[in-house]
């Protein structure tokens, strides 16, 4: 008899467990008493989070598709001189721009 008893002593005042020095029990009345409040607040918790999903969401895909492109113009006139190592086939130490050079003969330093 002492033992239902216990059992039911502990479904109606909560969960109870010793420390070395003092008695804790743990309560579930919040649940119980105020189901209603319970739900408000998971109800609200979820349309936050729903509600910033949605705004991280649209805020990652840009709507407006416009790529704004560089423009520029490469208007150049390229004016070089090859310098030439000493050889036997041209008794000049440099050439113009706009021929054809052997890369052998070429002062490159």
């Amino acid at each position: 008899m002492t033992n239902n008893k216990n059992k039911s002593n502990k479904k109606k005042n909560g969960i109870k467990y010793f420390s070395t020095d003092k008695m804790y029990e743990l309560k579930n009345d919040v649940i119980k008493n105020h189901p209603k409040a319970v739900c408000i607040l998971l109800f609200s918790i979820s349309c936050i989070f729903l509600i910033l999903s949605a705004l991280l969401f649209v805020n990652s895909y840009s709507f407006n598709n416009k790529v704004e492109k560089a423009k520029y113009d490469v208007v150049g006139a390229t004016d070089y001189t090859v310098y030439l190592k000493e050889n036997n086939y041209y008794d000049d130490k440099f050439l113009p721009s706009g021929m054809q050079y052997v890369a052998s003969l070429w002062n490159s330093c």
